[in-house]
């Protein structure tokens, strides 16, 4: 669940159909994303190809919400920008 909450736009390539995991995010008792402190091994890192009817969502969820896709660290949680995130709230935080 920390690798898809932390998953953001820019982690994604439409063009190359597949995304990439490097970031996790955990939940803290106020709600709040933190950061963890990485994948727990190597191998959390890693590239995942996307089926065809992933890439057509993430073209509906672009072009309904047009998110930033820029990849700002998120090594403290107070620089994280939730309009990067791609799974958000209904509030469009994380």
């Amino acid at each position: 669940m920390g690798e898809a909450t932390g998953l953001r736009w820019a982690d994604i390539g439409q063009e190359t159909k597949h995304l990439k995991v490097k970031d996790v995010l955990c939940s803290a008792r106020t709600g709040d994303a933190l950061p963890q402190a990485a994948p727990k091994s190597v191998a959390g890192f890693r590239t995942v190809l996307l089926l065809p009817e992933a890439i057509e969502a993430v073209k509906t969820m672009l072009a309904r919400w047009r998110p930033k896709d820029t990849g700002s660290p998120i090594s403290d949680g107070r620089d994280l920008h939730p309009e990067e995130l791609v799974f958000r709230g209904p509030r469009a935080g994380c």
